[in-house]
């Protein structure tokens, strides 16, 4: 490396006749380090007594760096690292953030580790023991062009979105345009919005009284910012009508007039429609940035977390008594709604509900009557009494509630394996309406007892199933194992003396303690020692479903 001429200082010497502002903290007390380079170029070392401390800006579990290079285009900064293996990885690092991000994956070229990189009028060239690669510049930015995504993928510092013609350029070519609406691919973000006031959304009730309807004016940021300017405007999709747009610092003011018109365009021009619709954010006719809406009526939610889990963007209150979402609280009987607060309502916690986490069984074809646990279910009184209905597969099932629990009576499912059940509840006088399981769904389990034990001529699974597990199964010499209501089988019958039918391993020392398995018909339930011919094996572990058990053998003489 050729540095400039440096000027040789003598020692010693005292603060007030330092050559270099910082020499003398830098000699005699090792208070810093770096800063006269940074001050005096030419000098050209680091001088102090004190460690160099940083932060790494790359790191790679699977490679080894030998060597780093750097391009500089349109301001943006990518570092081209070199591995002892031959790989060249590509990354950019966003000087503001001080943060990398991969571009793409390791470029192989060659098997020799990387020696040098350097860039030159630049190009960047790439040196390995062998041979050396001129690394390709990306400038045909245009076939990237059918969206911000796909223009994003091209990573390379040449190209990016131009916003303001719907299209990835380089920067030059959007500069012409306008300047500061290119937003470079290296940096992996489009042109996003987000409400100044409603980070988590935002909803329009189209079901308010006249008094709460009125317009309703949302700032909305620009991500990454870029300037505003007076040829952006606001529309609704689907609608050629544009919406009241004042411009201001880093964002746009958008007017949705109220639905008894007013300022702007009226509702009925705009014949707003429940659901999402996309705000957009237009620049000549082209749509540069979308952010949706949700238009909604509380009394069209039907259960009470529908009615209350988007309160972020929602304001409704559920009617306990009425078992109705209602757009305002006085409208419910006896005004007892669950109020909830527009943002992060425990709405999951205070809806009428069953709990999810119940696991229950049922024998196939078999009538039963299962109980489901609840939680805030209604109290009847004497204006008002509820209903419940429990359904599997289309079928309905008559419910109760007994305390806090759902008793569902005469349930016939058919089939096997898990089988969904819902729920419904209202008032007697009025429709039913979904009683939801929050946390997932609840389903019974709807089983076969020939299917748990196939085997006619063995019953320990049978058993094992009925006294361990909770199936009503039980074992009949004639037929198996059926169900505990089968009229063939009117009573349990006992299982005979295990027969052991493989042992394992087939010898062993004299002394005993060998570590043995067998597979064997019956149950031989929990009885420590198991009879093989003269020899008596000590059990030590039981698995009854798989008919096998661990053992260990004795002393023989």
């Amino acid at each position: 490396m050729n540095l400039p001429e440096a000027q040789c200082v003598t020692v010693p010497f005292n603060k007030s006749n330092e050559l270099i502002p910082g020499l003398f903290d830098a000699f005699y007390k090792g208070d810093f380090c770096n800063n006269i380079d940074s001050t005096v170029p030419q000098f050209g070392v680091i001088i102090g007594l004190l460690p160099l401390i940083g932060q790494a800006v790359y790191t790679s579990p699977s490679h080894r760096g030998t060597v780093v290079g750097r391009t500089v285009i349109n301001d943006l900064v990518t570092l081209y690292i070199g591995t002892n293996n031959g790989h060249v990885i590509q990354v950019f690092y966003d000087t503001d953030k001080r943060e990398t991000i991969e571009l793409r994956d390791s470029i192989k070229v060659d098997k020799s580790k990387i020696q040098a990189i350097r860039t030159v009028n630049k190009v960047t060239y790439i040196m390995s023991q062998n041979k050396i690669v001129r690394m390709f510049q990306q400038k045909n930015c245009g076939q990237f062009s059918s969206n911000c995504q796909q223009c994003i993928s091209a990573r390379d510092a040449n190209c990016g979105w131009c916003v303001v013609n719907d299209k990835c350029t380089t920067k030059s070519e959007c500069s012409d345009i306008k300047e500061g609406y290119w937003l470079p691919s290296v940096k992996n973000k489009c042109l996003s919005l987000e409400f100044k006031d409603h980070p988590l959304g935002f909803g329009y009730k189209l079901d308010a009284d006249i008094s709460s309807q009125g317009e309703k004016t949302l700032t909305i940021k620009f991500v990454p910012q870029i300037p505003s300017t007076s040829e952006m405007g606001c529309r609704l999709n689907g609608s050629s009508a544009a919406l009241t747009a004042v411009n201001v610092f880093g964002g746009i003011e958008c007017t949705i007039p109220s639905a008894t018109g007013g300022r702007g365009t009226s509702m009925a021009t705009l014949s707003f429609e429940e659901g999402n619709r996309d705000l957009q954010i237009v620049w000549e006719n082209t749509v540069i940035a979308r952010i949706p809406i949700l238009f909604y009526r509380c009394s069209k939610f039907q259960s009470c977390g529908e009615c209350l889990k988007m309160a972020n963007k929602t304001d409704c209150y559920w009617c306990e008594l009425d078992v109705t979402c209602s757009a305002k609280r006085r409208n419910c009987a006896n005004d007892t709604a669950t109020e909830i607060a527009i943002y992060n309502p425990p709405y999951d916690e205070k809806c009428s509900q069953i709990k999810s986490t119940q696991k229950l069984k049922i024998p196939s074809g078999q009538q039963r009557t299962l109980k489901f646990e609840g939680k805030n279910l209604p109290q009847n009184n004497m204006n008002f009494e509820f209903v419940y209905e429990c359904v599997v597969d289309s079928n309905d099932f008559p419910g109760r509630k007994i305390g806090f629990m759902i008793e569902c009576a005469n349930m016939t499912i058919d089939g096997d394996g898990n089988k969904t059940v819902q729920f419904r509840y209202g008032r007697k006088d009025r429709g039913t309406v979904q009683l939801e399981t929050f946390g997932g769904s609840l389903s019974v389990e709807v089983y076969r007892c020939k299917s748990l034990s196939s085997s006619k001529d063995d019953c320990s699974t049978c058993h094992y199933y009925n006294q361990r597990e909770g199936y009503e199964c039980h074992w009949c010499k004639n037929t198996g194992c059926v169900v505990i209501d089968d009229s063939r089988c009117p009573s349990r019958e006992t299982c005979g003396r295990p027969i052991v039918t493989k042992i394992t391993p087939e010898d062993g020392p004299y002394g005993g303690n060998t570590p043995g398995s067998t597979k064997h018909f019956h149950n031989i339930l929990l009885r420590l020692q198991l009879p093989v011919g003269y020899f008596i094996m000590f059990i030590i572990k039981h698995f009854e479903n798989v008919l096998k058990t661990f053992c260990l053998t004795p002393k023989t003489f």
